[in-house]
C-alpha cells in the first residue's frame, strides 16, 4: 500500500484524480472535490491568519452540511483541532467543552457573542489560497469529541491523524468499498461514527450524501429516490426504525449496513435476515476510546 500519512494527503490525491466528481451532496448544497478543496484552502488560509499557531482547538457549530464539510477539511489543513458541537447542544455543555479544551476560536453560520470567543467566518473569500501548502504530521491531533456519557461523565476523546487515517483506510479495505460505492450520513455529527461515515467515501472519490437532519426520515425519500446509495453506517436503533419504515423500503436499496454506537441485539439481526437475507451487516460497535486504529 502506498504510504500516506494523513487524511489530507489522501484527500489531495483524490482531488487531483477526480476534481470534477461530486464529493458532498445535500438537499440544498453540493460540491465537487475541487470545490471542496478550494473552500477548505480558503478557510485554512483564514485560520492561519487569525490563529497564527497550530494544534489549537477550534469549536465548530454543526449548522449545515456546507459548514461541516468546509470546516473539517479547513481545520485539518491548518493543522488545528476540530471540536464539533451540535446546534442543539445546551449552552452549559458547550461552555464546559470550551473550558476543558481551552478554546479561543469558533466557526459557525452566525456569531455567538455569548461565548466571548473569536469568531472565524467561513464564508469570507481570501485571495490567492489555491496554492495552500499543507505541512501536517501524522502525530497531529485531528479532533476532540465528547462522549455521550453513558458510562459516567462525558469526557473528551482525543484522536490523532495517524489513528484516523489507519481507521479509514482499513475500514475501506475490509469492507471492500470502492470509488463507486456512495453512502449517506446517518450518524450523529458530534460522534466518532460521523468521521467514519463522512471520510470513508471521500478518500475513494465516492459521493457522501448529507441530509440536513438525519432524524427527518421524510427527507430520506429525496436521497433514496434520486440517488444510488450502496451502504450506510447507523446505530442499531436507527436500523430498527429503517427496517419498519415503509416496510424497509430504504434498506431494500442497500448492499451493506454497518452498525455502531450501541450494542447489536440478536433479534435485530434475525429481523434483518428475515426481511433482507442478502443485505450484508457489519458490527462496528465499540467505545469511542477504542474506535481508532493506532
Amino acid at each position: 500500500m502506498e504510504k500516506r500519512e494523513t487524511i489530507i494527503d489522501v484527500f489531495q490525491n483524490i482531488v487531483n484524480k477526480y476534481p470534477q466528481n461530486k464529493a458532498v451532496v445535500s438537499r440544498d448544497w453540493e460540491c465537487t472535490y475541487e470545490q471542496l478543496n478550494n473552500a477548505a484552502n480558503n478557510l485554512a488560509t483564514k485560520i492561519e491568519n487569525i490563529v497564527k499557531d497550530i494544534q489549537k482547538p477550534i469549536l465548530v457549530f454543526c449548522d449545515s452540511p456546507k459548514i461541516i464539510s468546509t470546516s473539517l477539511f479547513g481545520i485539518f489543513k491548518s493543522r488545528n483541532i476540530y471540536v464539533p458541537v451540535s446546534n442543539k447542544t445546551p449552552l452549559n455543555r458547550i461552555k464546559k467543552i470550551i473550558e476543558d479544551c481551552n478554546i479561543e476560536y469558533y466557526i459557525a453560520e452566525e456569531e455567538h457573542k455569548e461565548l466571548n470567543l473569536s469568531f472565524i467566518n467561513p464564508y469570507i473569500e481570501i485571495e490567492n489560497n489555491s496554492n495552500f501548502i499543507y505541512n501536517g504530521s501524522k502525530e497531529d491531533i485531528a479532533y476532540i469529541i465528547y462522549t455521550s456519557g453513558t458510562t459516567g461523565n462525558s469526557k473528551g476523546v482525543v484522536s490523532q491523524h495517524k489513528g484516523l487515517i489507519n481507521t479509514i483506510l482499513e475500514r475501506n479495505r475490509i469492507l471492500n468499498l470502492k470509488q463507486y460505492n456512495n453512502s449517506i450520513i446517518l450518524m450523529g455529527l458530534t460522534f466518532d461514527g460521523f468521521f467514519t461515515s463522512f471520510l470513508c467515501p471521500l478518500v475513494l472519490g465516492a459521493i457522501i450524501y448529507f441530509p440536513n437532519d438525519i432524524f427527518d426520515f421524510s427527507a430520506l425519500d429525496y436521497f433514496f429516490n434520486n440517488f444510488k446509495i450502496y451502504n450506510i453506517l447507523c446505530t442499531p436503533t436507527m436500523f430498527r426504525t429503517l427496517l419498519d419504515l415503509k416496510n424497509g423500503f430504504y434498506l431494500s436499496k442497500l448492499n451493506l449496513v454497518s452498525l455502531a454506537g450501541e450494542p447489536v441485539s440478536k433479534d435485530l439481526i434475525s429481523k434483518s435476515v428475515e426481511k433482507f437475507p442478502t443485505l450484508q451487516i457489519s458490527n462496528e460497535y465499540g467505545p469511542s476510546e477504542n474506535s481508532i486504529c493506532t
